[in-house]
Formats: structure tokens, C-alpha cells, sequence
């Protein structure tokens, strides 16, 4: 079981950008994952 991978997800506008160092973005929006017995789950709407 994975829980709670948070992710960052770019929209294709041109000024969006995500820090990889920082974990950091603009532009874009945050959600999680959770990944049990092979079904993943999102709180993305």
C-alpha cells in the first residue's frame, strides 16, 4: 500500500514551472495519490 504521494500537476500554460530542488511550482495544482491492491485513489476532483 502506497498513501497520501502528494503530486504536483503542470497545466499547459507557458508560465507554469515546477523547482525540482525546492519542491515548488507555479501554475499548477496539488493533489495525492493512494495506491492499494492495485486501485489507485485520488484527491484530485
Amino acid at each position: 500500500m502506497v498513501k497520501n504521494v502528494k503530486v504536483y500537476e503542470l497545466s499547459a500554460k507557458p508560465k507554469s514551472n515546477f523547482d525540482l530542488s525546492h519542491w515548488t511550482g507555479t501554475g499548477g495544482r496539488v493533489f495525492t495519490l493512494n495506491v492499494s491492491n492495485g486501485i489507485v485513489q485520488t484527491s484530485k476532483p
